[in-house]
Parts: C-alpha cells; sequence; structure tokens
C-alpha cells in the first residue's frame, strides 16, 4: 500500500469537501466511485488492498486505516443520516467493493469497454443495497 500514498492521500482528504459539499448518500457514493476507479485502473492497488484487510499488520496496517477511517466517516455520516442500516461498517463496504474491481481485470478493454460497463452495473446495484434510496447512478 505504500506505493499508492499519493491515491490514498487524495481518498483520505476528499471526506470532509464531500461531507460539506454533498449528502452523506452522495459523498459515499462519489468516494466509492473514485476507490472503485483507482482499484480497476490499478489492479496492484485492488490486491494491495484486499491483502489489506486480510492482515492488518504493521506496514500494512499503516496504509490500510486511514482509508478504512475515511470510509468510516462516510458510513457513520450515512448511519445518522438513515441512509445506511445501522450496524454497517467500513470494513463490510470493502468486501462488498472487493470483486468489481476484478471485474475484467483480466480484459485488455479499458473502463470503456463491456466489462467497465458491468462494473458500472454492479456498483449501481450495491449502492442501491447499501442506500435503497439511492437510484441508478447514486443518484
Amino acid at each position: 500500500m505504500q506505493v499508492y500514498g499519493e491515491e490514498v492521500d487524495e481518498l483520505v482528504t476528499a471526506v470532509p469537501d464531500l461531507l460539506g459539499a454533498l449528502s452523506p448518500r452522495l459523498g459515499l457514493c462519489a468516494w466509492l466511485r473514485r476507490l472503485l476507479y483507482v482499484g480497476r485502473c490499478m489492479p496492484g492497488f485492488a490486491d494491495a488492498m484486499s491483502g489489506a484487510g486480510e492482515a492488518l499488520t504493521g506496514q500494512c496496517r499503516q496504509a490500510y486505516r486511514p482509508l478504512v477511517d475515511a470510509l468510516s466517516a462516510l458510513v457513520d455520516a450515512n448511519v445518522a443520516a438513515g441512509t445506511i442500516t445501522p450496524g454497517t461498517t467500513a470494513e463490510d463496504v470493502l468486501v462488498l467493493l472487493g470483486p468489481l474491481w476484478r471485474v475484467g481485470a483480466d480484459s485488455e478493454e479499458g473502463e470503456g469497454g463491456e466489462q467497465g460497463a458491468r462494473a458500472e452495473r454492479l456498483y449501481d446495484v450495491l449502492m442501491r443495497g447499501l442506500c435503497p434510496e439511492s437510484g441508478p447512478r447514486g443518484q
């Protein structure tokens, strides 16, 4: 995860701005969309996130924890707003998001192809389940 420090920093520092400018639901949608994009464009990042979730020790914990804390702030804001079921954790959300990083990972068509469209559809399904009031594209 240390290699992806810039991406982690961008995701972590975006949370206060998102919560200040958008509803908690839309802030979460925007943040998760960015996380999904980073993971799909940088397969090593997705692999590191998966590994970090399984072994939260030492350096891995230092790199992973800020992302979990950032996502926790977004999840907590949504719980307070009533858009996510109480008891949902950032780790729960990451487990749900994880498989989307792998959709089309072996494909050479890029984000704009069929697999990218599939990942977007599945992301929309995830968001409707996580935040039931979310419409298509997290609206």
